[in-house]
């Protein structure tokens, strides 16, 4: 059996008082905090295929892979922007600031500092994506001391990454087309250069039909031989 007098002071410290400290604040303080979880995966328009010509060169400037998509998303979900556009429409700070939730864990206890800065710095505690690099399925996690709030910030932060991802394929089309329609036009400019150049010969040489002239000449030599 142990002796008790033999146990020195930085045991007490270092392993007891925490682990008491521990069970009085997670059984008898702590507010209960519930979690929403999403799962969502970032498409990307296009396939990977095997292409060529001009196919490939669209598919160079257009879209980027979903995998790089779900990172935008996911370091969007947890930016200042999206504390921002939360803190705007749903009002979090409330959210993080009810009677029920306990002094250590609630957002800015004392008063002291309600920035939207110390808001975010406390949102990342409480919202989480995990991305999936293998299958590309992504993780939504978002804390709460009510099932209501964490269901309603989980519901709000997928309507805000979808908005972000269509605005991302739509830019995606635009420089697309864009793109295309200047190859088109660089074309036609190269096209009008060779008639411009075809013409100047043609005066410069007093020939009607060049085809016609070759062919001709062509005829002449086959004669001779």
């Amino acid at each position: 059996m142990m002796n008790v007098k033999k146990i020195g002071l930085p045991f007490w410290i270092i392993v007891v008082l925490p682990v008491l400290l521990a069970i009085i604040y997670y059984g008898v303080i702590a507010a209960n905090q519930y979690v929403s979880v999403s799962n969502f995966v970032v498409r990307s328009p296009q396939k990977s295929t095997s292409v060529s010509g001009l196919s490939a060169v669209l598919q160079s400037v257009g879209f980027a892979s979903s995998q790089d998509d779900a990172q935008v998303v996911s370091q969007y979900i947890i930016s200042r922007d999206a504390v921002r556009e939360l803190e705007e429409e749903l009002n979090i700070r409330d959210k993080f600031q009810k009677t029920n939730i306990d002094f250590i864990d609630k957002f800015d206890p004392l008063g002291i500092n309600n920035s939207l800065e110390n808001l975010y710095e406390y949102y990342k505690n409480k919202v989480t994506v995990d991305v999936d690099t293998k299958s590309s399925i992504s993780t939504l996690t978002v804390k709460a001391y009510d099932p209501k709030d964490a269901y309603i910030i989980n519901n709000r932060l997928l309507e805000m990454a979808e908005r972000l991802v269509n605005k991302l394929n739509q830019r995606g089309r635009d420089d697309t087309v864009s793109y295309a329609e200047a190859e088109v036009k660089r074309a036609q400019d190269r096209l009008q250069d060779a008639l411009t150049a075809m013409m100047r010969y043609r005066a410069d040489n007093k020939v009607v039909d060049i085809e016609k002239e070759a062919l001709i000449q062509l005829q002449m030599i086959s004669k001779l031989q």
